[in-house]
């Protein structure tokens, strides 16, 4: 099978490039190759082109490779793409790894992956080894792809580390990834736990992963308070009180009412796997609208048979 576009698979293009930093500046800036790349790297951070350029430009004079790379940076930013191609060769030939990473880019993104692949595999870098792997991963090398940002992760990647998942292969493989990744504090992984969970109706699950989530990333605390209806700094004490039934279907139609269908949907699981009548029903009406008859009708069966008279209702009018 043909990965998708890579387009398709992270929702955009690659992020803007960005100039490498260099050791800290210090009262050598003035003479020292390095604390110049550094003074440059600051005024670019800041919105001072001008003074980066001009850094850059005597640092690269004296020999330091990142700043002619970082060059290139600006010619890119300007609009001169082919000037930006000689300051990353010329950095590249002299020994940057940055500069050969952001030609590999270049050229990946011009259609020419042989000569991307050869810039990445010079730059022996975490993020030309993640670009590896996402090489691979377009043509259907899950193998390549999975080894590359294995390896790019273990170096420090965070790219790598958000796409192991996309080659895990079974909910198994994707499980022990995320929990190794939410080991470590990951966000996304703890997330994508906290979905499963509710996919399989394991609120204690979801209240353990989603509740480690609130409290890392104000965020999610947010989006969480907002379902709850409490404040933001208080969503993980809150949310781990989300244990019954009535509650869970109570943030579904929240979810639904403010235009939220995939949480609502999540929500609605939960208070039906807990036995609410009225979330099956829901769920019901959503397969109809999705078009999946079948899992309509047995969500409408159940709701029925839990007491829900207008599932009750509407199977008497369709003679099941």
């Amino acid at each position: 099978m043909v990965g998708q576009p890579w387009s398709a698979v992270v929702g955009g293009p690659l992020p803007a490039l960005q100039p490498r930093y260099a050791r800290p500046a210090s009262l050598r800036a003035m003479v020292d190759p390095d604390a110049l790349t550094q003074a440059g790297a600051d005024a670019y951070a800041a919105g001072d082109l001008a003074a980066a350029d001009a850094a850059w430009r005597t640092a690269a004079e004296r020999g330091d490779a990142a700043a002619l790379g970082n060059l290139g940076i600006l010619a890119l930013r300007s609009g001169d793409r082919e000037q930006a191609r000689r300051l990353w060769e010329a950095a590249g030939l002299a020994g940057d790894p940055q500069a050969m990473c952001n030609l590999g880019i270049l050229a990946h993104e011009e259609g020419d992956t042989a000569s991307a692949l050869v810039w990445w595999r010079r730059a022996k870098t975490p993020e030309a080894q993640f670009h590896i792997g996402r090489v691979a991963y377009e043509t259907g090398d899950f193998a390549a792809a999975q080894d590359a940002w294995e390896q790019a992760a273990a170096a420090g990647d965070p790219s790598a580390r958000d796409h192991l998942t996309l080659v895990a292969t079974g909910d198994a493989r994707r499980r022990v990834l995320w929990e190794k990744l939410a080991d470590r504090e990951h966000f996304g992984a703890m997330w994508n736990l906290g979905v499963a969970a509710v996919e399989q109706g394991d609120l204690a699950a979801v209240r353990q992963w989603w509740g480690q989530a609130a409290l890392l990333d104000a965020g999610c605390a947010a989006q969480l308070a907002g379902l709850i209806g409490c404040e933001a700094d208080g969503a993980a004490a809150a949310f781990a009180a989300v244990a019954n039934a009535e509650l869970a279907f109570a943030i579904g139609d929240l979810s639904h009412g403010t235009g939220r269908p995939e949480t609502a949907r999540l929500w609605w699981t939960i208070a039906a796997e807990l036995g609410n009548a009225a979330a099956m029903f829901n769920l019901g009406v959503v397969a109809a609208k999705a078009g999946d008859d079948d899992a309509a009708i047995d969500w409408q069966r159940r709701a029925a048979a839990a007491g829900d008279p207008d599932a009750q209702a509407l199977l008497a009018r369709l003679g099941l």
